[in-house]
């Protein structure tokens, strides 16, 4: 096994605590803290015979933690976990577990809708149930409870597939639909949710363990973290690592109060994981205006910040770039243009390119001719639905539905020829096609956990995202502007529009400029440090084929 570094200040206290009997621990760790680090070097100071476990959020952060670990530590996802518990009472029945069928809750909700509601058997209003489904499962919602669901369906994003006075009877057959699911669970027959969810509710035994590791507990919806609390009361020790200024997956059923529930519920001691090893000190210094607990390390480099116009991006960029933006078409559009350029450029994000596949079906299902005008009536069609239904042209749903939509477009206008839907479908796979290509755009969110010597943020005026009016909407914005400005290794780079950057101001979901909700004052300093200069000196050039020679390079 490769050596390992010495541990830091930070690491030491946290092993201390480990080398002894006590509390349940919570570890705050920010952007390159090394926790994965951290971990090996727990497992690795426990007692011989310890029975460990290392819960990872992914199955890749799961497949490198068990390459780091020392043998005999059992290494899973939480899902991972709950399928072996539910596996093995369903065993002791006579009952095998099948693989997880993911249109489960689909097919249950349509039949309920014919059962019950035959007015609203639609294929739009069973998908709506299963996402519905979904996310009572994963946030622990009350079923029976249509307030709480009207509410979280709008902050969500959520497609209703009726106005507001007939979604009562739709939310009458979540409890329904979420009973015959379980029954279904019990023959066997689940999706992935299931695999936790049935353990929780119906209380099942989960292994014992002397310790427990939970990485990027940030990440973990009320469902897992309640599935995982069962651990310690079956003995374990748990130990909790994770930073809620890296919680940014609410949309998936994250719990922003993830670490702080698990704290309260296990009178954990919590602890700091502070320092970063992978941003440099211009970096952390912006980083510090939202998160000042975050230190630079012993001997860390400067860094450098820089200001390009976004037109000269093409030019600008080269192999190994980390490109991220917080809405997905000015990235489909940038990629066409790069792939056009001669790069060889891909979007990550498989679901993404489903939902456009998807939306691109619904619609030129009557036919290609005119495509852009048919993608306008299109959006302005759903938008108006939508109104009718209670959620304005600034709701979650409908900036996602105009942000696709707009990538879509971008397809439409690429050099190549698009002359029917099979045409753009093809170019769109071609885009997220990775086939090692070099250059890597992402949406912040799918860009958590990577990180690159140099990392451009694409229209970095779209922080906050537009459509976040609410203060629980505005705290999760505020965690992905953070994660924005710890990719970097060496060198991060802004983007700047024709007009210049404003702090503050966002294109709103029709094109027009609007206040993004209420300020932001961490975010507008950070742009404000940035557009001044005060990290050093501003040096007048342009990169290769840019623009008015308004590049600034800031520098130590």
């Amino acid at each position: 096994m490769k050596s390992l570094p010495l541990p830091s200040r930070h690491q030491q206290d946290i092993l201390a605590e480990l080398s002894r009997p006590g509390p349940h621990l919570v570890v705050h760790a920010t952007a390159g803290a090394g926790k994965t680090t951290l971990l090996v070097q727990a497992a690795l100071a426990q007692p011989p015979g310890t029975r460990q476990l290392f819960l990872a959020f992914a199955r890749d952060a799961a497949a490198e933690l068990k390459k780091r670990l020392p043998a005999g530590v059992e290494t899973r996802t939480v899902h991972s976990l709950g399928r072996f518990v539910l596996a093995a009472a369903l065993r002791q029945r006579g009952i095998r577990l099948l693989p997880p069928r993911q249109g489960k809750y689909r097919d249950l909700a349509l039949e309920l809708l014919k059962e019950q509601l035959p007015a609203l058997a639609t294929a739009e209003a069973a998908r709506f149930l299963q996402e519905l489904a979904g996310a009572a499962r994963l946030h622990l919602l009350p079923a029976a409870d249509p307030a709480t669901l009207e509410q979280f369906i709008a902050e969500s994003g959520l497609w209703p597939p009726a106005p507001p006075g007939e979604l009562r009877g739709v939310f009458e057959l979540l409890p329904l639909l979420l009973a015959r699911g379980v029954r279904e669970a019990e023959q066997g027959n689940i999706d992935f949710t299931d695999m936790i969810y049935v353990p929780v509710v119906n209380g099942l035994a989960v292994p014992a363990y002397d310790l427990v590791s939970v990485d990027e507990a940030q990440d973990y919806s009320r469902l897992a973290l309640e599935f995982t609390l069962a651990l310690a009361e079956a003995g374990a020790r748990l130990v909790f690592v994770g930073d809620p200024r890296q919680s940014i997956f609410g949309f998936a059923g994250a719990d922003r109060q993830a670490l702080t529930r698990t704290a309260d519920r296990l009178s954990a001691r919590v602890l700091p994981l502070s320092v970063t090893w992978r941003c440099p000190r211009r970096h952390v210094e912006l980083a510090r205006l939202l998160a000042p607990e975050i230190e630079v390390a012993p001997g860390a480099r400067g860094g450098s910040v820089v200001v390009i116009p976004e037109a000269s991006l093409p030019a600008f960029a080269r192999a190994g770039d980390l490109i991220i933006c917080r809405l997905n078409a000015p990235l489909i559009g940038l990629c066409l243009k790069l792939l056009a350029g001669g790069h060889r450029a891909f979007i990550r994000g498989v679901d993404l390119r489903e939902r456009l596949r998807q939306l691109a079906a619904r619609v030129f299902r009557n036919g290609f001719d005119t495509p852009h005008e048919r993608l306008r009536s299109f959006l302005s069609s759903e938008l108006r639905r939508l109104e009718e239904r209670g959620f304005g042209r600034d709701s979650p749903v409908a900036a996602r539905l105009a942000d696709e939509i707009r990538c879509l477009g971008h397809f439409l206008s690429s050099p190549a020829e698009c002359a029917d839907v099979e045409t753009l479908i093809t170019l769109l796979d071609a885009a997220f096609s990775r086939d090692g290509k070099t250059i890597t755009l992402s949406s912040i969110h799918r860009a958590k956990g990577l990180e690159a010597d140099r990392v451009v943020l694409l229209q970095p005026e779209l922080l906050p995202a537009p459509y976040a009016r609410s203060e629980a909407a505005l705290e999760a914005e505020a965690c992905v502007q953070f994660v924005a400005l710890t990719r970097a290794r060496r060198e991060l780079v802004f983007t700047e529009p024709e007009g210049g950057l404003r702090p503050g101001v966002s294109p709103g979901v029709g094109g027009e400029d609007a206040l993004a909700g209420p300020p932001v004052p961490a975010w507008n300093a950070v742009l404000g440090l940035v557009l001044t200069g005060r990290h050093g000196r501003a040096v007048g050039s342009s990169p290769p084929g840019g623009r008015r020679g308004r590049t600034r390079l800031f520098h130590s």
